[in-house]
């Protein structure tokens, strides 16, 4: 029982980190939580007890087709096309951090572009999830709690330490690999 709860103290305690050097309080701006439905949800990546990886089908037609088909795995109406990857904490830090930093954000700009996510990542607390998927064709990415769409936004600022990211978790996937 001991070793159980140091093990959740050791993953525990450098997501606070995270939290502390990146906003000082895990507080951020309204536009930001907005973005993440509230400040619960914002809240959610730093405690997520599981955090994975998955790589989605992001060809539009091929995304089109699947919504109709209820045997294939999606996050949001995407196609899952590998099997999760459990991030570990130096990464998982990493990406709460991107996301946590104001920075990483275009809050107020628009451009037109088709939003086809190759990466999704997902943060589990209890029965809740938080979804974020991303598009490195827009350098968008898109938010879902518990399934619902939340908001979306731009990434342009941070799509340098994202591919480094990804390229981590998915070392032999081509595409990912491909990315600059």
């Amino acid at each position: 029982m001991q070793i159980k709860s140091c093990r959740r103290l050791i993953y525990f305690v450098p997501m606070v980190l995270v939290c502390l050097g990146t906003t000082m309080s895990c507080r951020g701006n309204s536009k930001m939580v907005n973005l993440f439905g509230g400040q619960q949800w914002f809240d959610l990546l730093t405690k997520a007890e599981r955090i994975e990886a998955y790589r989605l089908e992001s060809n539009i037609d091929t995304v089109i087709e699947a919504q109709s088909e209820d045997d294939v795995a999606k996050i949001a109406s995407y196609p899952i096309i590998s099997e999760p990857v459990t991030v570990n904490q130096a990464v998982a830090s990493e990406i709460v951090s991107v996301l946590h930093d104001e920075s990483t954000y275009d809050l107020d700009i628009a451009k037109p572009c088709i939003f086809e996510p190759g990466v999704a990542v997902r943060f589990t607390h209890q029965s809740d999830t938080v979804d974020v998927l991303f598009c490195f064709s827009c350098n968008e990415l898109e938010i879902y709690v518990n399934g619902k769409s939340t908001g979306q936004e731009f990434f342009d600022r941070a799509r340098l330490r994202l591919i480094a990211v990804f390229k981590q978790i998915f070392p032999n996937d081509s595409v990912i690999q491909s990315l600059k």
